[in-house]
């Protein structure tokens, strides 16, 4: 048994907050971007789960070099990440198109590093670790807010 979330808190983001000043985001909003990224991370994983692609999921975070499905999946991951700087910190599509890719890919890689480390890039202990108890409680609290 591990923590998620120790090993997302664990990820270096490298020179993002260089990359954030150039595309002109302020500190609190750079110091949001892991968040959104964690963010992106567990719906993805969850929805790939729930899916049955636990196998993609698996070697997209390995140590091996990526194929074309791999590029595909991280796509996906790209995109939710998006989606977060876009909703969730208001931020313009031309700002999220020129920083996705690269915050997301450092991200992604450094993830897979740290479960590398830890002997979990097995996904499989990422998707039992994550999806159904995080997707419930996604749940409940939109379901709260309805009401």
């Amino acid at each position: 048994m591990f923590d998620l979330d120790d090993v997302l808190d664990k990820v270096d983001l490298g020179q993002i907050g260089d990359l954030a000043k150039k595309v002109g985001l302020d500190e609190d909003k750079t110091d949001k971007l892991k968040d959104m990224a964690k963010d992106a991370l567990k719906y993805r994983v969850s929805k790939e789960k729930a899916r049955g692609n636990e196998k993609r999921l698996a070697s997209m975070f390995s140590d091996k070099k990526n194929d074309e499905e791999d590029n595909k999946m991280v796509s996906k991951f790209e995109n939710d990440f998006a989606f977060n700087l876009s909703k969730k910190l208001g931020l313009p599509d031309s700002v999220t198109k020129q920083i996705k890719g690269e915050v997301m890919q450092n991200f992604l890689g450094s993830v897979s590093k740290n479960l590398t480390k830890k002997n979990l890039n097995n996904v499989g202990d990422i998707v039992k670790n994550l999806g159904d108890s995080d997707m419930i409680d996604s749940f409940k609290d939109k379901f709260k807010k309805m009401f």
